[in-house]
């Protein structure tokens, strides 16, 4: 399976800056082309100068967040319809930064739900606290957040592919990433978790699980592979195309092998 590599710029660059990383990033796949799929996620004001950088590319554009009406008196939101309108194909939901300053999981599941209406591939984050990690409950706090997405979300339409993103909480920008065994073992719980629900031919053609928390090119291809993760959520890593395009190439040539 090819993998899925999604670059969060969070609000890390400015525009001017997200058109250099979007620029060199176009110009040394082209030169180089590698067997992923790469979603860049710049800031809402960046977007449309990201997408006149990268149209014409195999780049995909990917949005932060997303709200969950098309319009309405909604002051600072961001409607689905503006997105697509301007040529979003991806978007974040539910990112742990997100998560700390109030989003519930009955809003990620409304998001969710706007996104595949208007035909946004939604990126969907999952992830625990430290607290949780430490008294054990990272297992059902993962459970209790798909289960919120399950029940305001219907099942993924045709053609349509949700990305369920694990990101430890406390893994975010700390440089601490998950110890791989631990990070399968939740893997393995959303999956279980999807076939629950779902058909088994729908889960491998509509679902794909991300791993995200400080990955950067020295550890990734310990996520990433055959009967690991199908690719990665990236942060900091992603920021530069000097690092990040190492990455990437990581996880493409772990996919052949």
């Amino acid at each position: 399976m090819t993998p899925t590599i999604v670059a969060n710029w969070k609000m890390q660059l400015g525009v001017a800056a997200s058109v250099d990383s979007a620029t060199k990033l176009r110009s040394t796949l082209e030169r180089d082309p590698v067997g992923a799929t790469v979603v860049v996620c710049p800031s809402f004001l960046a977007i449309p100068y990201v997408l006149d950088t990268l149209r014409g590319s195999d780049i995909q554009l990917g949005a932060q967040d997303v709200f969950w009406t098309d319009k309405g008196a909604y002051t600072g939101e961001v409607s689905p319809t503006n997105l697509r309108e301007v040529g979003v194909e991806y978007v974040i939901i539910g990112h742990s930064e997100r998560r700390k300053l109030g989003e519930s999981d009955t809003n990620v599941g409304r998001k969710t739900l706007a996104a595949a209406a208007y035909g946004l591939n939604p990126i969907i984050c999952l992830g625990e606290t430290a607290d949780e990690r430490a008294t054990g409950q990272h297992e059902n706090v993962v459970r209790r957040q798909l289960e919120g997405m399950f029940l305001s979300a219907p099942p993924p339409s045709q053609g349509m592919v949700i990305h369920l993103a694990y990101e430890p909480m406390w893994a975010i920008g700390t440089g601490e990433a998950a110890d791989p065994e631990t990070a399968e073992s939740i893997r393995q719980c959303i999956h279980r978790s999807l076939i629950d629900r779902y058909p088994a031919d729908l889960v491998e053609r509509s679902f794909r699980i991300l791993y995200g928390g400080s990955v950067d090119p020295s550890n990734v291809a310990d996520y990433v592979g055959p009967d690991k993760f199908d690719g990665a959520l990236v942060g900091g890593a992603s920021l530069d195309p000097a690092t990040l395009v190492p990455l990437i190439r990581a996880c493409s040539s772990t996919n052949t092998k």
